[in-house]
């Protein structure tokens, strides 16, 4: 009898565990941190790479309408697997040069620089050069007696009278003759010395003062500073350094060397190494280009 008791027990205790195995199976296993996590549902598989024909889009362009069809293309292929090829405009499309034209001096670029010794040399001229302007002012405004300004105002007012070219050529010419050629240790027991245009006409300069005339020279005749540069340069045959008036007129550069009577362009400076350019925003390095190609690089960009 109690053998079959615990036959009947143990026969319910079978039941009530497969019952609570097959509950488990179905809500899944339980632990000391929770309720198990369902899984994540499982991600459709990545579609792969379609590949499509130029003919294809074409057929898509002109299935919704961006495309007209059959139309004529001039000189383009007429077809292309069957289909009309449309022009570049059509798509959107137009060549162009693919970088803008980049301004050369004597066939370098100029690159500023931060400081420099001649943008220094610059800085000292010019305060020398603004009591130089009061002494004009002064002599413009009443009876003159410096000699120095008095020519000044005579060379100002004749290249007033004139404009364009001829005045640039001008005040090259006339202030060619008025400075006489000396070098810095011969005027003032130094190696390198940038005098105010004053301090030029009235005793004499080097290179580097007859350009520093002629710039003020004209930018008091309304010139704007930006158009014109000290080019500082190395002459190759004769083993000198150099400097030059670069002035732009009618897109070009014009050049007001004190060893030349009269005005120059680039053709005619071919045995030289440019250096750098000063003027009254700083200095630049000059850095020499390559010739440039005769077939321009183009490229498609969108309309």
């Amino acid at each position: 009898m109690s053998s079959m008791r615990n036959l009947t027990l143990s026969r319910a205790a079978c039941r009530v565990l497969l019952f609570a195995l097959a509950l488990a199976a179905l809500l899944g296993p339980a632990t000391a941190q929770g309720p198990a996590r369902r899984p994540a549902p499982t991600a459709p598989p990545a579609q792969g790479l379609v590949f499509f024909t130029i003919a294809d889009r074409l057929a898509a362009l002109r299935a919704g309408g961006a495309l007209p069809v059959g139309q004529a293309v001039g000189a383009v292929p007429a077809a292309l697997d069957g289909e009309t090829v449309p022009a570049a405009r059509d798509l959107g499309l137009r060549l162009h040069a693919p970088d803008v034209p980049v301004e050369t001096i004597l066939g370098a670029v100029a690159f500023p620089v931060p400081g420099g010794d001649l943008a220094a040399k610059w800085k000292g001229m010019a305060l020398r050069w603004a009591r130089d302007e009061a002494v004009i002012a002064g002599c413009a405004a009443g009876s003159c007696r410096h000699a120095g300004a008095a020519k000044w105002l005579r060379i100002r007012e004749e290249a007033a009278r004139r404009h364009g070219i001829d005045r640039i050529d001008h005040v090259h010419a006339a202030l060619n003759r008025s400075i006489h050629y000396a070098t810095d240790f011969q005027i003032n027991g130094v190696a390198d010395y940038w005098a105010s245009p004053l301090e030029s006409v009235e005793r004499a300069g080097d290179c580097e003062d007859y350009v520093i005339a002629k710039y003020m020279m004209l930018r008091s005749l309304g010139t704007d500073p930006a158009d014109m540069r000290l080019v500082a340069l190395f002459e190759t045959v004769s083993g000198q350094y150099h400097a030059i008036l670069a002035v732009r007129h009618a897109g070009e550069w014009l050049f007001l060397d004190n060893k030349r009577g009269g005005l120059a362009r680039e053709a005619d400076y071919t045995a030289i190494r440019v250096i750098a350019t000063v003027d009254e925003s700083g200095q630049a390095m000059l850095v020499a280009m390559p010739p440039a190609r005769r077939e321009p690089q183009l490229r498609l960009g969108m309309l």
